[in-house]
């Protein structure tokens, strides 16, 4: 997966949560910019950040990267 296919799920998956970036970036703990970076496909966030963001979101980052290459299938 490129960071523009990971930025685009990440993007989904917020939307999906009915959140606004404000939102799920004060959830996360990271800047409103940086979080659209990564949906964006700009930056490349590291596992640390991956793992804030799917705990924001309610997910756990393997089941919920797993849930979305099988759907995709």
């Amino acid at each position: 997966m490129n960071t523009t296919q990971f930025g685009e799920m990440l993007k989904y998956a917020r939307k999906e949560a009915k959140l606004s970036q404000i939102q799920l970036s004060k959830t996360a703990k990271i800047t409103q910019t940086y979080l659209s970076q990564i949906e964006g496909g700009v930056k490349k966030p590291n596992l640390k950040t991956v793992e804030s963001i799917a705990n924001a979101l309610g997910k756990e980052v393997v089941v919920y990267f797993v849930d979305k290459a099988v759907s995709r299938r």
